[in-house]
């Protein structure tokens, strides 16, 4: 019964959410990769993303049940969400801790902002993560054999999503069995783990090795991240909550009451984002104070997992990502806080929890009122805070399965639009993307003449907010603009981006290819 009436009050909370999508962001890459997929295509060889494979495949499932339409996007995105809530409700009620809605509450909560609703591979491997610790729980209780394949199945599917989440995983449960008296002889039980685990990697490897991709799956996921992605993501810890969340509520608060009332309102909403923040500490001081309850063979299980997924998601330290990689550290604190008798952690527990289901209902009544605006794309209906103009001008212009140009960080418009992108990638920037990617890109919006290009000019000034380390190279280094501005004129600028279509007088086009071709090549020479 209370997994009943969890589950009810999570689909009458999620539901409003689900009716809402951003156009920016992650979840375009995603879409648009799954839809490649169900045409035949091949992560990683046949286009470049910096993700796993498995969430490509995993929307593409989805995509191949219902069809690929915003509807299904939100069915997927529902799923997993509410997977995610009742395993976290059933690991926080395994430690029989009170209130024990408040962790997955707490998750929800704070995970809606620019990442959330939307599909995500730290989303979709927080699933299989969660499940995979489930199952080696369950081993643990019972000393089943097929619970621990189960366990290293997923946490190898884990890696598939998120190669640092499903490799960190998997090493706490080998420590965990070494660490933890078992049922069934150590050594026979990291075999079996071992090879469940390594079972999935030979699968995926072998599957990329027949079809030719295997060089860009190594590239894509292990060479090119350590490479590429270290320098534009380092960001200070627990950044954007201010930014993001605290400076925009105040603001929009302002309008409808006093800024003191504003300030306090958001004050009082960003506490669960601080919680989040500080829950590592939190966690060890406790730990610490009480050692001879806080590494029992109930609770070690959670600490050493907690580590490892919180570990996996801090490659970049925003709050997003905390609170990505922070499920079960807020479950292992909120089974510490309920514990104290000491009435500062009472008076701070009860204050937690205040803050946090407030923040929730300001979240849903925020979505209430955000989605304002229907948007009736080739995919489906959706809805949305306003119009978007650039939708309305590609279906009026561009046919199905055209191509078009999308620059440099806007592929959800691919999907939307049931257009095709001739390049292999779905995001061009600078001090992530390389210059021979630039140079690829260019190459094949010059063989292919894309007549329609879609250039946001202020991702430029959007960007060193999310990403304050970015720094735009001199114009002299620039490959993709130069190619634009020559090639194509504009045709309509809205909100900040340009709409540009093909120059179409081929005189004109062959001098201007002969001198993009020499700016690469001096490019390509510095």
């Amino acid at each position: 019964m209370p997994y009943i009436l969890f589950t009810v009050c999570l689909l009458l909370y999620v539901y409003p959410f689900m009716r809402l999508l951003h156009c920016p962001g992650d979840e375009g890459t995603f879409a648009y990769g799954a839809v490649r997929v169900t045409e035949g295509q091949v992560p990683l060889r046949d286009f470049f993303e910096v993700n796993g494979p498995g969430v490509f495949y995993w929307l593409a499932l989805f995509f191949k049940m219902f069809g690929a339409t915003v509807s299904t996007t939100r069915v997927s995105l529902a799923f997993t969400t509410i997977l995610i809530a009742l395993v976290t409700y059933f690991l926080t009620r395994r430690l029989n801790t009170r209130y024990a809605s408040l962790p997955a509450a707490l998750v929800l909560a704070t995970g809606f902002g620019p990442a959330w609703p939307a599909i995500s591979h730290h989303h979709d491997s927080n699933l299989f993560a969660l499940l995979a610790f489930a199952a080696l729980l369950h081993w643990l209780d019972t000393g089943r054999p097929a619970s621990l394949v189960v366990s290293g199945v997923l946490a190898g599917v884990t890696t598939c999503f998120l190669q640092p989440k499903g490799v960190f995983l998997f090493l706490s449960f080998l420590v965990l069995i070494c660490l933890l008296p078992g049922r069934a002889p150590r050594l026979r039980s990291i075999l079996w783990l071992t090879g469940a685990y390594l079972a999935v990697g030979f699968v995926v490897t072998l599957f990329y090795w027949r079809v030719g991709g295997l060089t860009g799956l190594l590239y894509a996921n292990v060479v090119f991240p350590l490479k590429q992605y270290g320098e534009v993501n380092s960001v200070p810890y627990a950044y954007c909550i201010k930014n993001w969340y605290w400076s925009h509520w105040v603001s929009g608060l302002d309008a409808v009451a006093p800024h003191g009332v504003s300030v306090a309102i958001a004050s009082a909403l960003v506490i669960p984002f601080l919680f989040v923040a500080a829950v590592p500490g939190v966690c060890g001081a406790i730990g610490m104070s009480y050692r001879r309850v806080a590494f029992n063979s109930t609770v070690l299980p959670y600490w050493m997992s907690g580590a490892a997924i919180w570990l996996s998601e801090i490659h970049r330290r925003d709050i997003t990502h905390l609170v990505h990689g922070s499920t079960l550290l807020i479950i292992l604190c909120f089974y510490f806080l309920a514990q104290q008798r000491n009435q500062f952690f009472v008076h701070s527990f009860q204050i937690i929890c205040i803050c946090v289901f407030s923040l929730a209902l300001f979240n849903w009544f925020t979505v209430l009122a955000a989605a304002g605006n229907k948007i009736v794309t080739r995919r489906g209906t959706y809805y949305a805070a306003s119009p978007d103009p650039i939708i309305d001008f590609l279906d009026a212009h561009v046919a199905p399965q055209q191509e078009i140009f999308v620059y440099p960080y806007s592929p959800m418009y691919y999907f939307l639009t049931a257009t095709r992108n001739p390049t292999p990638f779905s995001i061009l920037m600078y001090g992530i993307n390389t210059d021979a990617q630039f140079h690829d890109a260019v190459e094949y919006l010059d063989k292919s003449r894309v007549r329609y290009v879609v250039w946001d000019h202020d991702f430029e000034k959007d960007v060193k907010e999310a990403f304050p380390a970015y720094e735009a190279p001199p114009e002299g280094q620039l490959i993709m603009e130069p190619y634009l501005t020559r090639h194509y004129h504009l045709v309509q600028h809205v909100q900040g981006i340009d709409i540009l279509e093909r120059d179409q007088n081929p005189i004109e086009n062959s001098f201007k290819r002969r001198d993009a071709l020499a700016i690469c090549d001096v490019s390509i020479t510095r």
